[in-house]
């Protein structure tokens, strides 16, 4: 079996599709990832197959840009700087892998917004990923949506919020990626924010790559739609890779020291975190491990037990730790509470809020807003979950629920079942 897997954005909506892809591999598939060339080397380095989406040069620009991780401004600039630019080129993708791959079926990233049409139009069967609960808009549970951001939000406020934003997204999103569509002679986006994630076509699969620990099915869930669970991989970093040696001897020099992370968009903004981390750090008499996301920060003169590396893989570090301090991305997130460890949560923009909350209902993280962001009150979050008896246990319990998850063998399952026409 042939299988063509769509994705863009950030390392976060990267390696849940490469997780898939390894999956498929292990069952005897073929497998080609369509991205951005700036992840063709990870991507090579496991043995995937590639096809470029876009280039390297508009992936520098999208995540340098302050734009992407602004409270209120980062779901348009998403929109204007990395959905409808892909909307041409994912499109003539799929042309030429009809021709050169033959793929027997294709899974998408629900913003790869010209996907679901063009396989209708190519008869290739076709299947939607989603990576975070917040895009199934559920109204049986809190959302915590980016341009409100209030947990737990009343009901009467939220079907108001639900009704605004109706009309108010056909016009700030449906009529651009409508004429982006129209350009190349597809049809019209109608109801996007409340159709894409959740499948237009009721006979296409949606696959949801979180846990049911995370979020568990709900009734108005996609009629088509399977959580299937988290889809691990944090190995591909091919840059800036740490002494795994040195780094190893530092973990078991001391006690499990908090390990800082900005993820792989925030970080290109918040090195100033990495400097309130150090401080916080020394104030509380605890080691620290940073990750910075580049070399150049990372070689600077910290203080003593404070050790900073450009990148190190989550499943390596996070379970050596003590707590995780992070921005709430939703692969952050996970990983996270893979390693059992509890947490801070500091959303900047986007999902991370939702993660957050969601986080914080499981018992196993602390969220500290960013607009409250200082030395004293990061001391106290960060004393708050490392010390929680009771947030430690269900951080362990649930990191071990999580390790017997396979999300992206389920996956590949559904995608075997497309392919051989069981679902079509």
């Amino acid at each position: 079996m042939r299988v063509a897997l769509l994705t863009i954005g950030t390392a976060g909506d990267i390696h849940p599709f490469i997780g898939v892809g390894l999956a498929l591999q292990r069952r005897g598939h073929e497998v080609v990832l369509v991205t951005n060339p700036h992840f063709q080397e990870r991507i090579a380095r496991v043995g995937l197959g590639f096809w470029p989406l876009g280039t390297a040069d508009e992936h520098k620009a999208l995540v340098s840009s302050p734009s992407l991780i602004h409270r209120s401004q980062g779901p348009m600039f998403v929109l204007h700087n990395l959905m409808i630019p892909a909307i041409e080129p994912s499109v003539r993708a799929l042309e030429h892998l009809r021709m050169a791959f033959k793929p027997d079926a294709v899974l998408a990233h629900h913003i790869v917004l010209a996907a679901p049409h063009t396989c209708e139009r190519l008869r290739i069967p076709c299947a939607t990923a989603v990576l975070a609960p917040l895009f199934w808009l559920s109204r049986h549970e809190p959302i915590v949506y980016p341009n409100i951001r209030i947990e737990n939000l009343p009901r009467w406020a939220d079907r108001a919020a639900r009704r605004v934003m109706r009309p108010a997204a056909r016009v700030m999103i449906d009529r651009p990626v409508s004429r982006a569509k129209k350009a190349i002679g597809l049809p019209p986006a109608r109801n996007l924010v409340y159709t894409e994630a959740r499948g237009q076509n009721p006979d296409r699969p949606v696959l949801a790559l979180w846990s049911r620990q995370f979020r568990p099915a709900m009734p108005d869930d996609p009629e088509r739609g399977r959580i299937c669970g988290f889809g691990w991989f944090d190995r591909g970093a091919t840059t800036h890779k740490p002494d795994e040696a040195e780094l190893d001897r530092f973990i078991a020099e001391g006690e499990p020291p908090l390990v800082f992370t900005l993820g792989t968009s925030v970080v290109h903004h918040g090195q100033d975190f990495f400097d309130l981390a150090a401080k916080a750090a020394a104030r509380l008499g605890r080691r620290a491990l940073l990750l910075t996301g580049s070399r150049e920060s990372a070689i600077r003169n910290w203080p003593a037990g404070v050790r900073a590396v450009p990148y190190a893989a989550f499943s390596r570090v996070l379970p050596a730790g003590c707590c995780t301090i992070h921005h709430g991305g939703i692969g952050t997130t996970a990983q996270a509470m893979r390693a059992g460890r509890p947490a801070v949560i500091i959303p900047f923009a986007n999902d991370e809020f939702d993660n957050a909350a969601r986080a914080r209902r499981l018992g196993v993280s602390v969220t500290l807003p960013r607009r409250r962001l200082k030395l004293r009150t990061l001391c106290e979050a960060i004393d708050r979950a490392a010390t929680d008896a009771a947030m430690r246990g269900t951080a362990a319990v649930l990191g071990q629920k999580l390790i017997a998850e396979d999300g992206a063998a389920v996956a590949a399952e559904e995608l075997e079942r497309l392919a051989r026409g069981r679902d079509r």
